[in-house]
């Protein structure tokens, strides 16, 4: 349970906005983040500094892999 210090902590932490944005990313641009997105998205109602750490760690992760993405081939059908 968080002490009071906490939740006055975590009141001033934008962490709604944070799951907003990457809920974005993840159902618009990269789809393969949408687990661990999810995931935190759970606790945006009563979330603890952990959850704040895991959402800096997903920033991390994406800035370090902004170059690779999900590369869809090109169609080979005729019409």
């Amino acid at each position: 349970m968080p002490t009071t210090l906490e939740k006055e902590t975590m009141a001033s932490i934008p962490y709604v906005n944070a799951i907003g944005s990457l809920m974005y990313l993840a159902f618009d641009i990269r789809p393969d983040m949408a687990f661990p997105i999810s995931s935190l998205a759970q606790f945006f109602v009563q979330s603890w500094w952990v959850h704040w750490y895991g959402i800096k760690c997903l920033l991390c992760c994406l800035q370090v892999t902004q170059h690779m993405g999900i590369v869809h081939p090109t169609s080979t059908f005729a019409s």
